[in-house]
């Protein structure tokens, strides 16, 4: 008899429809989470120092010395049409939200920092990197986020590797040294 009633039948489409409401709603939510968390990732900084390395590396192989700037990486290696700005040196560029430069030492040796960039006042979260490079190994140092200008500081010197003791004042600690690259 209840199946005939009006009041229950109303009672059950309304609490359908609650459902319903209550299942869009939270699909939604979850949907405006997700777009979030993808967006708060595209602002994230992402190391290319694979690639600056497989540059610096081909461009050594190709002419026999490590380059004086990413121009001239630029003209050997990477051929981009339209040229990033290297800054005023030429040994600087930004990319995915790092800030890289680039310091030859001689014509085997140079050194490469890459130091993330920070996202609207924030400070970053991701690790800061400093490399030398040599056509046998790579040593390399990870630590926090440097501040860029904390960094130039340390390599104010041009064309002088930073010291271990100045490297561990910034946090950076050497990892194990690649030598098949």
């Amino acid at each position: 008899m209840a199946e005939n009633n009006p009041k229950m039948s109303k009672l059950k489409l309304s609490g359908i429809m609650l459902a319903v409401s209550f299942l869009v709603y939270m699909v939604l939510y979850v949907w405006v989470l997700y777009q979030r968390a993808a967006e708060a990732e595209k602002l994230k900084p992402k190391p290319m120092i694979g690639k600056m390395i497989g540059a610096l590396k081909a461009f050594h192989q190709q002419v026999g010395r490590y380059p004086e700037d990413f121009r001239e990486v630029n003209k050997q290696v990477w051929k981009y049409p339209n040229a990033g700005n290297y800054g005023q040196t030429g040994r600087e560029i930004t990319a995915h939200r790092y800030f890289y430069f680039y310091e030859p030492v001689d014509h085997h040796t140079c050194m490469l920092w890459a130091l993330p960039l920070p996202s609207q006042g924030e400070a970053s979260s991701q690790p800061s990197f400093f490399l030398v490079l040599t056509p046998e190994y790579i040593k390399n140092w990870r630590g926090p986020a440097l501040d860029v200008e904390k960094a130039k500081v340390i390599k104010q010197r041009q064309g002088i590797v930073p010291t271990l003791e100045e490297l561990e004042k910034a946090g950076l600690i050497e990892q194990k040294a690649i030598t098949k690259y």
